[in-house]
């Protein structure tokens, strides 16, 4: 699943509003169709949609699209809990990992899922071919997984609505690029604009 695919990591924030978590789940749909593995955290808001969005896709294989969700708790305990359905729904089709060991019999410390939701920001930046930023605010869990991705040279899309936001023109500004001259920071509209700004760093053909 995860070494021939297109990877998208879509990311935002828990409590982002409906519009855009109805957007997130569009893109990631409609990547997903186009052949793309949605990958993102199980959280609430954003990733939820990414997550939903790509279940509901129709592809040339199957009847749903692929997508893999990085637990911050052990496969045993997927946080939050009203997201277990999804989880199990994934789970069936795609992919669920950790590397938070597993605590069957007991309660995951809370202090401890702290740490461990925000480490596993990391894994989520690294899956991916590149990450796609749905919402965010100055100094988020969001942004801390753009900063892993950007340290692993791997290309972050903004979402347009949230473009003009503080912390984005503040990303746009630095005009990071790769060792080829290439933006590593960009802006798209949708799902073909996402798919043309990544095709520079895919291996493989998807479609």
């Amino acid at each position: 699943l995860l070494d021939r695919q297109l990877l998208v990591s879509i990311v935002g924030s828990r409590n982002a509003a409906a519009e855009r978590c109805e957007a997130a789940s569009f893109i990631a749909s409609d990547l997903a169709a186009r052949g793309a593995v949605i990958v993102s955290g199980l959280a609430a808001g954003i990733d939820r949609a990414a997550h939903e969005g790509a279940l509901a896709a129709w592809t040339n294989e199957s009847r749903r699209g692929r997508t893999a969700a990085v637990l911050g708790t052990p496969l045993s305990f997927p946080w939050p809990p009203e997201n277990a359905k999804l989880y199990e729904e994934i789970v069936s089709t795609g992919l669920a990992l950790s590397e938070v060991p597993q605590a069957e019999g007991r309660r995951f410390d809370p202090n401890e899922r702290m740490r461990s939701l925000k480490r596993r920001n990391r894994i989520v930046a690294a899956l991916g071919t590149g990450t796609l930023v749905m919402a965010a605010a100055s100094g988020s869990s969001t942004l801390i997984e753009v900063d892993y991705a950007l340290g692993l040279g791997r290309p972050v899309i903004l979402w347009y609505e949230c473009a003009n936001e503080p912390w984005a023109k503040e990303l746009l500004a630095r005009d990071l690029r790769d060792g080829d001259g290439r933006a590593l920071v960009a802006v798209a509209r949708d799902a073909v604009e996402a798919e043309e700004i990544l095709s520079p760093w895919s291996r493989v053909w998807w479609l």
